[in-house]
């Protein structure tokens, strides 16, 4: 039942003992949510499958206790916090629970006993509406907390809108938190070399294929899908999709998509869904960042089928005809626990083994490519040439200008100063010379007049 926060912490208050579940490979968003509720109502933060580099940091930093594979039987009532599937935590039986949800989508509402739920960017600000609303206090470790679940959640405020910012204004103005001690802590993240060779890898094994304007990457790796997923999008992909192998022959594929494809009507939240469900996995999330995976096939024919979904969706964006467009093969949903073949991770192969062609565009897209990067490279050499040859020769001309400038003003100096010199000696002369001839003349005219 959808309740007001204000009927959610009622309803919370009248249970004795209470868990905070976070979904699998929890991020800051859910932990900050889970940290709130608990240090608000009283309960304990389960992480249901571990959290990833970034919040497991924040929990050291901030001193969050947490606990993993508890008994849910000892609880009276589980809050469901940033999840929506059952999938996305695997290891929790739930039975009397509760959830405050933000993904479009959600499968845990209907058997919930109340919920909140409600599109935002991210899970923070619907808990902090709740703690606000109802006269909470919120320490600042907990606005410490929720501050890195907003940055992170909306990719550092890419993909924000006018409410995150008012919910960020809130947290610091009611709080008193210094926003840099947020931004502090996320920097103290300890920098991973396995996530750094996955990036790596990830670019690597990139191909691309384009549909008007748009550019859609695909790539595969063991590890790091989200993060690789954004990489590739801060780095030029409008779309990109990242399929990685998980344990027990779970396959997924991230993917995450820039805001103005978002904005023309692409959902990925809504077509990962549909994807899921049509070969019995788990997909959803945001509309801009989402995520599938399935048991029924391999990572190569899920990846194909999200091209071909999101194909459809791009395709009808771009107002273009993209039947005559080569498209992937569909996933062999009877295949069951296919085993992974790394060997394959650079190739797309259909279920009869022959090689899919990339979409005509790709070639075409790659010689652009390279060509504005090698007249990017030549223009900045060429400057750089350019800029030491006319230093050089600017150096030489300007020693050269200074030696004339300075041998013709030696000369006008020179000149000038002899000519001062030979005025003064010629007028010392001339009036040493009237000296002797008046004392000469004074001599003679007074031995005249004595005579």
């Amino acid at each position: 039942m959808r309740v007001t926060n204000i009927r959610f912490v009622d309803r919370l208050l009248d249970y004795r003992k209470v868990m905070y579940v976070c979904h699998k490979n929890a991020d800051p968003d859910a932990v900050g949510s889970a940290y709130a509720l608990s240090e608000s109502f009283g309960g304990d933060i389960c992480l249901s499958d571990g959290s990833n580099r970034v919040a497991s940091n924040v929990i050291k930093q901030l001193e969050i206790e947490t606990i993993a594979d508890p008994d849910t039987d000892d609880y009276d009532l589980i809050v469901s916090v940033d999840t929506s599937t059952q999938n996305q935590i695997p290891n929790i039986k739930l039975d009397t629970y509760a959830v405050i949800d933000h993904h479009v989508t959600s499968t845990l509402l209907d058997k919930a006993e109340f919920y909140i739920h409600e599109t935002t960017t991210s899970n923070v600000e619907l808990i902090f509406r709740l703690l606000y609303e109802t006269g909470i206090p919120i320490s600042k470790k907990v606005a410490v907390a929720m501050i890195t679940g907003i940055i992170t959640d909306t990719g550092h405020f890419k993909h924000a809108d006018e409410n995150t910012f008012k919910t960020l204004s809130d947290i610091i103005r009611t709080t008193n938190v210094d926003y840099t001690e947020a931004l502090e802590l996320l920097a103290k993240t300890p920098q991973d070399i396995s996530q750094r060779i996955s990036m790596l890898a990830a670019a690597q094994r990139n191909k691309f294929e384009r549909i008007g304007d748009t550019l859609i990457s695909r790539t595969y790796i063991n590890s790091y899908g989200g993060a690789a997923a954004s990489m590739l999008t801060n780095i030029g992909a409008d779309i990109s999709l990242v399929g990685h192998k998980k344990e027990n022959d779970l396959v997924r594929v991230n993917v995450r998509a820039k805001k103005e494809v978002v904005q023309k009507g692409l959902n990925l939240g809504k077509v990962m869904e549909k994807i899921g469900e049509k070969y019995d996995g788990t997909g959803g999330g945001h509309a801009g960042a989402a995520g599938v995976d399935s048991r029924t096939c391999t990572v190569n024919e899920l990846m194909d089928e999200c091209i071909n979904e999101i194909y459809e969706v791009v395709g009808g964006i771009e107002g273009k005809n993209i039947q005559n467009m080569k498209k992937y093969p569909k996933p062999n949903t009877k295949r069951k626990n296919v085993k992974y073949n790394n060997n394959n991770i650079n190739k797309t192969k259909s279920t009869t083994g022959k090689k899919v062609e990339n979409p005509v565009e790709n070639t075409k897209v790659n010689n652009e490519f390279n060509t504005n990067v090698n007249a990017e490279l030549n223009t900045k050499v060429n400057n750089e040439l350019n800029t030491n040859v006319n230093s050089e020769l600017n150096t030489k001309v300007n020693n050269e200008l200074n030696t004339n400038v300075n041998s013709e003003l030696n000369t006008k100096v020179n000149n000038e100063l002899n000519t001062n010199v030979n005025a003064e000696l010629n007028t010392k002369v001339n009036n040493e010379l009237n000296t002797n001839v008046n004392s000469e003349s004074n001599t003679k005219l007074n031995n005249e007049f004595n005579t």
